[in-house]
C-alpha cells in the first residue's frame, strides 16, 4: 500500500512538471529533424551583415556590436538551437543586398519580401511589421495620400522596399534615393525635397535625435514592412530552422524583446483632429471679437462726427473775430507740435523694431542652451529625489548607482556644451564694441597689419592643409588704418571661407588683396569653394542668417561686417557666388581715415 501511495504521488508531481512546462510562457522547445542537426552540424558558422542604421530593428552601436531588435531574436534563436551566427559589417543597406546576392553572407537580420529579392535569398515568417509614413514641412495639407503625389520630389531610402512599391504603383512621383532617414528628413527640413517617406520606427527615433523644428507628419501609407529573416536561396534548411525557431519562440520572450526596443508611440490622429477642432473654435471666437471691435469703432466714428458737428456751430456762433483768430492760431500751433510729436514717435517705432528683430534674434540663440539648462535642473531634481528615496529607503543597487551616474555625465556633457556655446555666443557680441568712432590712437600701419595677420594664420593653421596668400599694391602710399575694424572685417571674411566654402577633406585655398589707390583702400577675400546658393545671396548679411546653425554658427559675424563697412568705415562691400568659389569686395575710402593722416 505505501509502495502504491509512493508511485501516485512520483506520477502526479511529474505531470505537474510536464503541465507546468508546457504553459509556462518562458519555456521552448526547437523540435528539429535529424537532417536539420546535421545540417547544423556541417555548418558551424553562418555569416549575417545586419543593415547598420536601421535603428531600432538592427543596427551597429558605437562600440561595432551588431544590436536591436533583430540582433535580440537571432541571440535567443542561437541559444535554442545551436546555430552560431557571426556578423560582418557593411558600409549601408545597398552593400548587404549585393553581398547576398554574391553568396558573401547567409543571413540578413530583417528585411521586406518582394518579387526582385525572391530571385536570390528566400524569407521567413515575418517577426514584425512596421507602417511606412509621410513627412514633410508645417505648410503641407494633413490629407494628402501617395496618390496625390503626381510630380512631387520625394525621397527614400535607397534600396528600401518602398522605391519598388512606389515606382510600380505610383510612377509619376519623382523619387530621389538617400543613403538614411536622416539624410532624408534633412533634405526635406532644407527644402531640397517636398517629402520623405520611411519606415515609423526610424522617423520617430531621428526626429527626437536631429533638431528639425519645421517637419511634421503628414499621413499613413498603404504600404507595410513585413520584416522577415531572409535567407540566401541554396539554404531552404536554414530557412525551415529559423522558421521553427520563430514558431517555438514564447511570447513572453517576444513580449520582451518587443518592450525593450519598440518605444515609439504611433501618430495620434484623434489629437490632431481634437487640436484641428480647437483651433476652428478658437478662430471663431477670435472672428466675434474682431466684428465687435468694428462695430465699436463705427460708433465711435458716429459719435466723433457728432462732436465735431456740434463744436462747428460753437465756432459759428462765436462772433470774436481776434477770438477766432486766436483760436485757429491755438489750434495750428498744436497741430505742428503733434507733426513733431510725431515724427520723433515714427524715428522711435523704426528704433524700437530694430532693437525688437535684435532682440528676437537674441532670444532664438538663447532658447536651446536655456531649454537644456531647464532640462538638466528638472532631470537632477527627479533623479535627486529617486536617489534619496533609495537611499533612505536602503534599496540602493550597483545597476541603478551605474545608471544614476551615466545620466548625470550626459547631463554634465549636456551642460558643457551650452555653457560653451552661450559663451561663443557672448564673445561674439562683445564684437558690436566695433561700432563706435574711430580713434586716432586705434591706427596702425597697414603693412604691419597684414604682417601680423600672416603670423596668426600660419601659426593657428600650421597642423591644416591651407593655402593663404595675402598680397599688397600699395601704389607708393604707406597709410594707416584703424586696427580693430580691418581685422575683424579681414578676419571674418576668411573664417567665413574656411567653415562655409570647404569640406574637411579639401585643400583651404584664400586669396586676400590688398589694393591702396588715390582715393580707396579695396580689400578682396575669395576662395574655391563651393559657392553660396542663389536664394540666400540677397540674406547673407541678414542678422542671425546661417546655414550652419547645426554646427554651431549664430548668424551674426556677417552682419557686423557690413555695419562695421557702412556705419562706420562709410564704405561698401559686395560679393559674387558661384559653383567655383565666393569673392567679397570691399571699398573704404581713405578720406574716412583722415583722422589720423593726411594723404599725399
Amino acid at each position: 500500500m505505501k509502495n502504491i501511495r509512493t508511485v501516485f504521488l512520483s506520477t502526479l508531481i511529474i505531470m505537474i512538471i510536464i503541465l507546468f512546462f508546457q504553459f509556462d510562457p518562458s519555456f521552448s522547445n526547437v523540435d528539429l529533424t535529424p537532417e536539420e542537426q546535421e545540417w547544423i552540424k556541417n555548418h558551424p558558422t553562418i555569416t549575417l551583415s545586419p543593415d547598420p542604421i536601421f535603428y531600432p530593428i538592427e543596427f551597429i552601436d558605437e562600440e561595432n556590436n551588431y544590436n536591436g531588435f533583430a540582433a535580440d531574436y537571432l541571440n535567443w534563436i542561437q541559444k535554442e538551437t545551436g546555430l552560431n551566427i557571426e556578423f560582418e559589417i557593411s558600409e549601408n543597406w545597398s552593400e548587404v543586398l549585393e553581398k547576398m546576392k554574391n553568396k558573401k553572407i547567409d543571413l540578413i537580420g530583417a528585411a521586406v519580401e518582394t518579387s526582385e529579392r525572391n530571385e536570390y535569398m528566400i524569407f521567413t515568417e515575418p517577426i514584425i511589421s512596421v507602417s511606412n509614413i509621410i513627412i514633410g514641412k508645417d505648410n503641407i495639407s494633413n490629407n494628402i495620400s501617395l496618390k496625390d503625389l503626381d510630380g512631387f520630389n520625394v525621397s527614400v531610402v535607397k534600396d528600401y522596399a518602398i522605391n519598388d512599391y512606389i515606382a510600380e504603383k505610383y510612377p509619376k512621383i519623382k523619387l530621389t534615393q538617400v543613403n538614411s532617414t536622416e539624410e532624408g528628413l534633412k533634405r526635406v527640413s532644407f527644402g531640397m525635397s517636398d517629402l520623405f517617406i520611411g519606415d515609423s520606427l526610424q522617423i520617430s527615433s531621428n526626429m527626437k535625435d536631429i533638431e528639425l523644428t519645421n517637419l511634421k507628419y503628414i499621413n499613413e501609407t498603404e504600404f507595410t514592412y513585413n520584416l522577415s529573416f531572409a535567407v540566401r536561396n541554396d539554404y531552404v534548411i536554414l530557412k525551415s530552422i529559423l522558421n521553427k525557431a520563430l514558431l517555438s519562440m514564447p511570447e513572453k520572450e517576444k513580449d520582451i524583446i518587443y518592450n525593450k526596443w519598440i518605444k515609439i508611440k504611433p501618430f495620434d490622429r484623434k489629437k490632431e483632429i481634437m487640436i484641428f477642432k480647437l483651433a476652428v473654435f478658437l478662430t471663431f471666437i477670435v472672428l466675434l471679437a474682431f466684428i465687435n471691435n468694428l462695430f465699436l469703432s463705427y460708433r465711435v466714428k458716429e459719435k466723433t462726427k457728432e462732436l465735431e458737428i456740434s463744436n462747428s456751430k460753437l465756432e459759428n456762433l462765436n462772433n470774436d473775430l481776434n477770438k477766432l483768430v486766436e483760436k485757429r492760431t491755438i489750434k495750428l500751433s498744436e497741430n505742428i507740435k503733434k507733426l513733431t510729436e510725431t515724427k520723433d514717435q515714427l524715428a522711435e517705432a523704426k528704433k524700437m523694431a530694430s532693437l525688437n528683430e535684435l532682440i528676437i534674434g537674441l532670444s532664438n540663440e538663447l532658447d536651446s542652451p536655456i531649454g537644456n539648462l531647464k532640462t538638466i535642473v528638472s532631470f537632477m531634481q527627479i533623479n535627486n529625489n529617486s536617489f534619496e528615496n533609495k537611499l533612505n529607503n536602503d534599496t540602493l543597487t550597483k545597476d541603478f548607482l551605474i545608471k544614476h551616474f551615466d545620466l548625470l555625465k550626459e547631463n554634465t556633457n549636456l551642460l558643457e556644451s551650452s555653457i560653451r556655446k552661450t559663451d561663443n555666443f557672448n564673445t561674439t557680441l562683445k564684437s558690436l564694441k566695433l561700432h563706435q568712432k574711430l580713434n586716432k590712437n586705434d591706427f596702425v600701419m597697414l603693412n604691419t597689419l597684414i604682417l601680423e595677420l600672416k603670423k596668426e594664420y600660419l601659426f593657428k593653421y600650421r597642423n591644416v592643409n591651407m593655402n593663404l596668400v595675402i598680397n599688397v599694391k600699395n601704389d607708393g602710399k604707406d597709410i594707416k588704418v584703424p586696427e580693430d575694424q580691418i581685422t575683424f572685417i579681414a578676419k571674418e571674411l576668411i573664417n567665413n571661407s574656411l567653415f562655409h566654402a570647404y569640406s574637411e577633406s579639401n585643400t583651404y585655398e584664400i586669396i586676400l588683396n590688398f589694393i591702396v589707390t588715390k582715393e580707396n583702400l579695396i580689400i578682396s577675400v575669395k576662395d574655391y569653394g563651393k559657392g553660396i546658393p542663389k536664394e540666400n545671396i540677397d540674406k547673407i548679411f541678414n542678422p542671425f542668417f546661417t546655414t550652419t546653425r547645426q554646427r554651431g554658427s549664430i548668424g551674426l559675424g556677417l552682419f557686423i561686417v557690413y555695419l562695421t563697412i557702412r556705419n562706420i568705415l562709410k564704405g561698401q562691400i559686395n560679393l559674387e557666388s558661384d559653383e567655383h568659389g565666393t569673392t567679397f569686395n570691399i571699398t573704404l575710402p581713405l578720406k574716412t581715415f583722415n583722422l589720423s593722416q593726411d594723404i599725399k
